[in-house]
């Protein structure tokens, strides 16, 4: 598929808020798309989602999140240079969600798919580190949120729970480790089930964490 997505991609979009045959079919065709995407299109693919209305809706929002899942598994280490622009959707649907469990779950699935297929093991570490840190620094930014009663801070944990738990995570670098462990330790004022999940992901991963956030627990 070529630049011009063209308005039919566009009525799929907007179908994933109909009646559930509908959704059905337009998920359907959507991930056909996907797909089938010319790499060369990734840039118009993803402003298109980016301007669908009601993104964060219980059923548009992450129905369209989890396209960026199957967009990483389909395209791999050509969507990098996309990740920030996937990661602004992602955080303005987690926003927008109400704190709907279903779209907190396909934005963390897309995060770890993209965590997953988007770094090439043979490139040069700095790609690597870079990747890691456009996907964690919006969520790591996010985990203060107060302004949306937590949704966002809920999901953005989940979301990196998910990145911890990657493979991938070994190639986050010490200052992300750290800023990612001031951010929550202050989040534990507010401790729900998702933060704690967070606290024990990392205690895996990075195990010099216990200890500097013995005082929070």
């Amino acid at each position: 598929m070529g630049r011009n997505l063209g308005s039919a991609f566009r009525q799929e979009l907007a179908n994933l808020d109909k009646d559930p045959y509908t959704n059905k079919t337009a998920m359907s065709n959507l991930r056909t798309i996907v797909k089938d995407l010319n790499p060369k299109a990734l840039h118009v693919f993803l402003t298109q989602v980016s301007e669908t209305k009601k993104i964060g809706s219980d059923s548009g929002g992450g129905y369209t999140v989890s396209l960026f899942e199957g967009l990483a598994r389909s395209h791999g280490v050509k969507i990098a240079p996309h990740v920030e622009t996937i990661m602004q959707v992602i955080i303005t649907t987690l926003s927008s969600c109400e704190g709907s469990v279903s779209v907190q779950q396909a934005c963390s699935k897309a995060v770890a798919a993209i965590a997953r297929y988007g770094i090439d093991p043979a490139t040069v570490e700095d790609k690597k580190k870079n990747l890691i840190h456009s996907l964690c620094k919006p969520l790591s930014d996010s985990l203060l949120d107060s302004q949306h009663e937590q949704h966002l801070a809920l999901g953005a944990s989940l979301c990196l729970k998910s990145l911890v738990d990657c493979d991938s995570w070994r190639f986050a670098f010490s200052e992300i480790v750290n800023t990612l462990c001031q951010s929550l330790a202050v989040a534990l004022e507010a401790a729900s089930e998702s933060h704690m999940a967070l606290v024990i992901a990392l205690a895996k991963r990075n195990a010099f964490i216990v200890k500097a956030m013995r005082g929070f627990l």
